[in-house]
């Protein structure tokens, strides 16, 4: 199993501004009057995130996960990923839905770069053992009032969803997802900031000389 803790997210203001500026919000009700306000909106945001995440590689679905639903797994890894619970709760108190929604569109871009830096490590560890990643399988992500998926999420494969719920318990168990602070109890995802996803690996195809 591996963990990393409080990993660097990268920063693309600029792109996450125009996200909510294109999502024609009432940004003054929203106590956002220009753009450098939205500016430190989306910094304060990104300030409150504590992202871990987890993964754990498999050579073939192990058998609880098998009695449960997962087949067709060969060698893949299950990765967890979080953001932790401040930001969210910090989006709860906001006094009004359109500055909810701008949190949640930026929440959205925090996650996706966070799972795109999962994504690399899990590449990066396949590539050092002669294999490669052939894509990602959505096992969990979470929804954002009023907030568009992004595309990386909204494209990728998905586990059926009456499969993901049976087997969800037993990934976050596997990969020990308490070192992360994250946990699905009672039918739900804690914090909501969570993805989950496998990450299939394939034998490195080398090219002829």
């Amino acid at each position: 199993m591996n963990k990393i803790k409080k990993f660097k997210i990268s920063l693309r203001r600029k792109s996450i501004a125009q996200k909510i500026l294109r999502a024609n919000l009432d940004l003054k009700a929203a106590g956002i009057d220009n753009e450098l306000e939205l500016d430190k909106f989306i910094v304060s945001l990104y300030s409150s995130l504590n992202p871990g995440v987890v993964y754990r590689l498999f050579d073939g679905a192990p058998l609880e996960l098998e009695a449960l639903g997962l087949n067709n797994k060969e060698i893949f890894s299950a990765c967890v990923l979080t953001l932790g619970s401040e930001t969210e709760n910090r989006i709860s108190q906001m006094p009004n839905s359109h500055m909810q929604t701008a949190a949640n569109i930026a929440l959205f871009e925090f996650l996706r770069a966070a799972a795109q830096f999962a994504a690399e490590l899990i590449k990066e560890q396949a590539g050092k053992e002669d294999f490669e990643t052939d894509g990602f399988e959505i096992l969990y992500a979470p929804s954002f009032a009023y907030a568009q998926e992004p595309k990386f999420l909204s494209d990728a494969p998905r586990t059926p969803p009456e499969t993901a719920a049976k087997i969800l318990p037993a990934v976050f168990e596997s990969v020990n997802t308490a070192k992360i602070n994250a946990a699905f109890e009672n039918g739900a995802v804690t914090p909501k900031a969570t993805v989950a996803f496998f990450a299939p690996w394939k034998k490195l195809k080398r090219k002829n000389k």
